[in-house]
């Protein structure tokens, strides 16, 4: 029996193969249907082979442009619309801002987790009070 339908993105698809496979078999197990979205490289068919589906999510990573982030954040609620998930589950800065601001409009649970701080917080700049703030 299908629980229901969630998204989970990261910034990588080498991301998911080495740090969520485990959460994916749960998830599945409970009965979850998983996609996974995320940038798509090498590590897509071991994506695939825990079971879920791969959409590719382009996402300029590491860099700070106005135009690509809006991009990106109109990508994720075409994804959302095209999918209709019951939640999504993000991982990484991206994924959590910008997924997360797609799935409130569209009324669907967020589930975000920051496993570390990341780059942005190295240095104090505009930025960074924009990301501790969201």
């Amino acid at each position: 029996m299908i629980r229901g339908k969630l998204v989970l993105s990261t910034n990588t698809a080498w991301n998911i193969a080495n740090f969520r496979g485990g959460l994916v078999r749960a998830l599945q197990g409970d009965g979850w249907e998983v996609v996974a979205a995320a940038p798509a490289d090498e590590h897509v068919p071991r994506v695939q082979a825990l079971g879920c589906r791969f959409v590719e999510l382009p996402m300029d990573n590491g860099k700070t442009n106005p135009i690509a982030d809006l991009a990106l954040r109109l990508r994720y609620g075409q994804l959302f619309d095209e999918e209709k998930p019951d939640a999504f589950l993000g991982f990484t800065i991206k994924p959590n801002v910008y997924g997360s601001l797609a799935a409130h409009r569209r009324g669907i649970p967020v589930v975000n987790n920051i496993a570390g701080l990341g780059a942005t917080f190295i240095t104090r700049s505009w930025l960074t009070r924009v990301v501790q703030f969201l």
